[in-house]
């Protein structure tokens, strides 16, 4: 008991609480590629029926702990209104659950932009969706020791697409980005702690522009086909065919990107970690047990 009470200390000042199940010869670090701390991110879809909260099937968070993992983002909200309800109602049940079983969890929400070309629409439509968010997280008792920072989940700018979903209109970069600074200083506001930017290289560089506010937010990066365990793996191509860097908030003038969570891979076996089956996203933390603690605190990892 003294083994494992000593490798909660060094994770947290009480992050654990005493209901938690653990094995001791798990700690912190070790469990992802190279050392990292591992994570993973879940939705609705990782639920049997994924369609009904009240009747889905609970995960078995204490086996995603005791299998290493010591973060899981749960999404939490949706633009769309159908998907927003689904999320909310997985996410009251499995915050929770994670929790007591040990892990820091975090609340994502998946942005939708608005079909308009006024800017002042689009700020609003920001400030609604924000305040939304707000509102789910004060309704669940506001962020605690165990919440890491809110996340956005950025990965479409089309506003206006066909029946079989091929889109015809996206949202311009300038657009984007007020849009997208405009909820992150909301739910900062809010909060008091940056919340963190999850999205792609690709639509980080041609979808939102290389505003220098967003830098303000860590970056949760998501680039599959790439081992974390190679000595020097970046989890995106630093620089363009001819040498020239990718401009976006998150990389510096040498083409470094500044990343704080890396979602490595889609691929994790569901079962490993206390899910029914399927797959589940992985993800791998970039800094040691203090630096997640910090964050977890709403401190930017560097």
């Amino acid at each position: 008991m003294a083994k494992r009470l000593l490798a909660l200390l060094v994770l947290s000042l009480a992050l654990i609480p005493s209901a938690a199940v653990a094995d001791e010869t798990i700690t912190a670090t070790g469990a992802g590629p190279a050392g990292h701390i591992l994570g993973l991110d879940i939705s609705r879809y990782q639920h049997s029926p994924n369609s009904n909260p009240a009747k889905a099937n609970a995960i078995d968070f204490a086996s995603m702990y005791n299998a290493g993992v010591r973060f899981v983002y749960i999404n939490g909200g949706n633009t769309i209104a159908k998907a927003d309800g689904l999320a909310a109602g997985y996410y009251a049940k499995d915050r929770p659950a994670a929790q007591t079983a040990g892990l820091l969890t975090g609340f994502y929400y998946y942005a939708h932009m608005p079909n308009t070309r006024v800017s002042k629409v689009v700020i609003a439509n920001a400030h609604n969706q924000a305040a939304k968010v707000i509102a789910r997280i004060q309704a669940q008792g506001g962020l605690g020791q165990q919440d890491m920072p809110i996340a956005l989940d950025l990965e479409t700018s089309c506003v206006r697409q066909t029946v079989f979903g091929i889109c015809t209109r996206k949202m311009s970069k300038t657009l984007v980005t007020q849009w997208v600074t405009t909820w992150l200083a909301d739910v900062k506001s809010a909060t008091g702690r940056n919340p963190v930017v999850y999205s792609y290289l690709s639509f980080l560089t041609t979808e939102v522009g290389d505003n220098s506010t967003l830098a303000q937010s860590p970056l949760w990066i998501s680039t599959a086909g790439i081992n974390p365990a190679t000595p020097g793996a970046s989890p995106a191509n630093k620089k363009r065919k001819g040498g020239t860097c990718y401009k976006s908030a998150w990389m510096d003038s040498q083409c470094s990107l500044h990343w704080t969570i890396w979602q490595y891979s889609s691929g994790g076996t569901g079962k490993t970690f206390g899910l029914a089956g399927g797959k589940v996203d992985l993800d791998i933390f970039a800094g040691d047990e203090a630096a997640l603690v910090s964050f977890a605190a709403g401190t930017i990892h560097p």
